[in-house]
């Protein structure tokens, strides 16, 4: 006859203890989890994603409002898409859903949503103000990349009129402050001198850079609607 064992539960948990503090410390310590499973974790995701298409896409990219890691990997993804793409109405819904993607990968989204009634209020607003708040966003030059990246894979004859005036704003804004930040015009003072800068420039586009390029377009096309933001691109001479 087998000889049954019985635990103590007071030991069992003691146990369970020892091991969420030594797993805790690796986390802690050793960046273990983020690092190794993390990224694993990060490619499972991308895997798991149904094939990207025209009829899809902005559902992806609206299911990864307040997740910045997801909102990245299906950006990427949408860019894949993009680049495949040949019918100018699949590229144009692509397009649209990329963008909501690559903001929800930013924390821009949160500071400009969480500022709006400053934003858009241009009668108490400052420059100095707009870009005190974005500062809060951080380094945005990751997210331009994906956000040039769409509009790149999309091809300059693709339109922009199907995408909402929020989006455009937002990507427009992370261009422009993404192209400053990465020329060191990192603070609020100096980032108003490229400001000043870039207007005086934006008659001659031969001067600009790809990014001021690209955020003169999306802004473009965003003048033509109405919403909240609409002002922030006063702010940013855009």
């Amino acid at each position: 006859m087998k000889r049954i064992t019985k635990y103590n539960p007071l030991v069992l948990l003691g146990i369970g203890l020892v091991l969420m503090v030594l797993l805790g410390s690796c986390d802690t310590i050793t960046g273990f989890f983020s690092k190794s499973w993390g990224s694993g974790l990060a490619r499972d995701l991308a895997k798991l994603l149904p094939p990207i298409t025209a009829k899809n896409a902005e559902d992806l990219a609206n299911d990864t409002a307040g997740d910045p890691n997801r909102a990245k990997i299906v950006a990427e993804k949408i860019r894949e898409a993009l680049e495949k793409a040949t019918d100018p109405a699949e590229k144009a819904a692509l397009l649209r859903a990329g963008l909501i993607a690559a903001n929800n990968a930013s924390d821009l989204i949160t500071v400009m949503m969480g500022n709006i009634d400053t934003f858009s209020d241009p009668t108490t607003t400052t420059v100095g103000t707009v870009l005190g708040k974005v500062q809060e966003a951080g380094n945005l030059q990751d997210n331009a990349q994906l956000v040039s990246g769409l509009l790149d894979a999309a091809g300059p004859e693709t339109s922009l009129a199907g995408v909402s005036q929020d989006s455009l704003v937002l990507a427009a804004a992370t261009l422009l402050l993404a192209d400053a930040q990465e020329n060191d015009y990192t603070d609020p003072t100096t980032q108003e001198e490229y400001l000043d800068t870039f207007k005086e420039k934006k008659a001659d586009e031969t001067s600009l850079t790809t990014k001021q390029k690209q955020a003169i377009t999306l802004a473009a096309a965003a003048a033509n609607k109405d919403g909240a933001l609409k002002e922030v691109l006063g702010y940013l001479n855009l």
